[in-house]
């Protein structure tokens, strides 16, 4: 077997193993292919143009590879229709359109972000950003936000409009943790919950064992940065108490 056609099968067995969200450190295998990713640059190229045959790219890491879809034909995409699946399970109260229901699962994504970083000038800095975070901490941001946004924003249906829907869902209060089992989504934390079970599900985040907080991993952190020009990541650090904080 030629070398190329060895590279064509490692390579395959390397996109099965990250596809199938292995971490290198648990799986030799892998750690031998992640470290000839690194160190050998034909096997290197002949890898991303695999990938990128089937519409994905790579997020720099040193510990493990992280792969994206490549635009929004890819077949790895994850638009709405993925999370509507998840939404149909709750007993869904009035949340608007289904272009509303977008705009809020896009405020929960930046909320859970915001949540981790004190502020957009530490972003880069491993050691400032919060490890963990909670439910209630992410729906204050989320609320806070949604305040702001109504009251910066007034003439605007379609802003109004979402921020009129987070504001108006009823908040369950810390202590009723029991009722939270029922899924109903008129309540803010089962709508959070969905965002963060895919993140969990994705291994973008862990939780804590018999506590209610989440905590932050790696991968999670090289997705934020190679994101980090993006204009809404920013604005909603550096706006996430309602004002500018």
């Amino acid at each position: 077997m030629s070398e190329v056609n060895v590279y064509l099968n490692e390579c395959g067995v390397l996109l099965q193993k990250v596809l199938d969200k292995k971490h290198p450190s648990n799986d030799k295998e892998y750690q031998e292919l992640f470290n000839k990713y690194h160190y050998n640059q034909d096997f290197e190229e002949i890898f991303k143009n695999y990938i990128k045959s089937l519409g994905l790219k790579i997020i720099p890491s040193q510990t493990e590879l992280i792969l994206i879809p490549s635009d929004v034909k890819s077949p790895y995409y994850m638009g709405y229709s993925e999370y509507s699946s998840k939404l149909a399970k709750l007993k869904d109260k009035d949340l608007g359109e289904q272009i509303h229901k977008k705009a809020i699962l896009l405020m929960i994504h930046l909320s859970i972000i915001a949540s981790f970083y004190p502020s957009e000038n530490v972003i880069l800095n491993e050691f400032d950003i919060a490890k963990t975070t909670t439910i209630s901490d992410i729906a204050n941001i989320l609320t806070k936000k949604a305040n702001f946004i109504k009251e910066e924003y007034q003439g605007q249906d379609f802003a109004n409009t979402v921020a009129s829907l987070i504001i108006d869902m009823p908040h369950k209060n810390d202590n009723e943790d029991s009722q939270r089992k029922s899924l109903n989504i008129e309540y803010l934390y089962e709508f959070i919950e969905v965002v963060l079970n895919h993140l969990l599900e994705e291994k973008f985040l862990a939780k804590e064992k018999d506590s209610d907080k989440y905590i932050i991993k790696d991968k999670y952190k090289s997705l934020i940065k190679y994101h980090l020009d993006d204009i809404l990541i920013r604005k909603f650090i550096k706006y996430k108490g309602g004002k500018n904080v």
